[in-house]
């Protein structure tokens, strides 16, 4: 695959590949990169990601997902050890988002010290072509980022496989934490209903409009059925609802979302470090 898709400073490069034919093994040259999220997530030893940052490594792999999908692939294995990370200094981010309480005279002087990180999304061996037809392999992804319709076992799942496990990593790294790390398949729905709540045939919302369970989801319903699977009955848990609320709707992913990537890039703001110093240091 790599061999076909157009180089993209967010997905890690392939300089070259070869053969051996006494131990009858393919190598593969990449560019080196320093670590993975996974090593970063735990580094951090409870320490926040800045606002900033978090927006700075959101964009990264948001681009490099849109530019797999607007070539025809999905990647299908996305948990944060594939994502890999080189970081090139530190910087003064401003805090984002800004504090209610300060004026935007004050919230432009308002900083925080944090690394700066060049983001590379990796490990294709599990990307499909979208053209490649129906039915896929029932089991990709590691189970944490597994969505839904994969974990009820249906050959027929899509490209937004890959939305709802870059919804679920942005997720874990602003709680430090997996979002959910269910046991086996069938913990890992339960888990997913107790954060998002159950699927239903339709939309439940609160007095304020607030929706209350898992939304509407005929199609995953159904699939239950199918495999003898009933949704446990869940309203939705409002966790760091605030936090999530600034960068991602994690009920925004999957099956649920039509948005591509290119879109969420456009629905979010990351003018704050797009055009600053840093941004050729993060996406060079």
């Amino acid at each position: 695959m790599l061999r076909n898709l157009p180089h993209h400073p967010n997905v890690v490069f392939l300089y070259d590949y070869f053969y051996t034919f006494p131990d009858r093994k393919l190598h593969l040259a990449f560019g080196a990169m320093e670590g993975n999220l996974y090593q970063l997530i735990k580094v951090r030893r409870g320490r926040h990601f800045s606002g900033a940052l978090l927006s700075s490594i959101f964009y990264q792999l948001n681009l490099a997902l849109d530019h797999v999908h607007s070539h025809h692939y999905f990647h299908r294995d996305l948990h944060p050890e594939n994502v890999l990370v080189t970081t090139t200094g530190l910087f003064d981010y401003p805090i984002f988002p800004p504090p209610l309480a300060a004026t935007s005279t004050a919230s432009d002087n308002l900083t925080e010290k944090d690394i700066v990180v060049i983001i590379k999304l990796a490990d294709f061996g599990l990307a499909r072509h979208t053209s490649s037809g129906h039915p896929y392999t029932e089991y990709v992804t590691t189970r944490w980022y597994r969505a839904p319709e994969v974990l009820l076992v249906s050959p027929h799942y899509t490209s937004a496989v890959d939305m709802w496990a870059f919804g679920a990593i942005i997720a874990e790294m602003l709680n430090l934490r997996p979002l959910f790390p269910g046991t086996d398949s069938l913990n890992q729905i339960a888990r997913i209903c107790d954060i998002l709540g159950s699927p239903s045939t339709e939309s439940r919302f609160d007095a304020t409009g607030r929706l209350i369970n898992g939304g509407a989801w005929p199609d995953g319903l159904a699939l239950a059925g199918s495999v003898g699977f009933q949704f446990p009955e869940v309203k939705f848990l409002v966790i760091n609802s605030h936090q999530i609320s600034e960068f991602l709707d994690i009920r925004s992913c999957g099956d649920l979302f039509p948005l591509s990537f290119l879109q969420l890039s456009q629905h979010f703001s990351f003018g704050l470090w797009r055009n600053s110093s840093f941004s050729i240091l993060s996406t060079g």
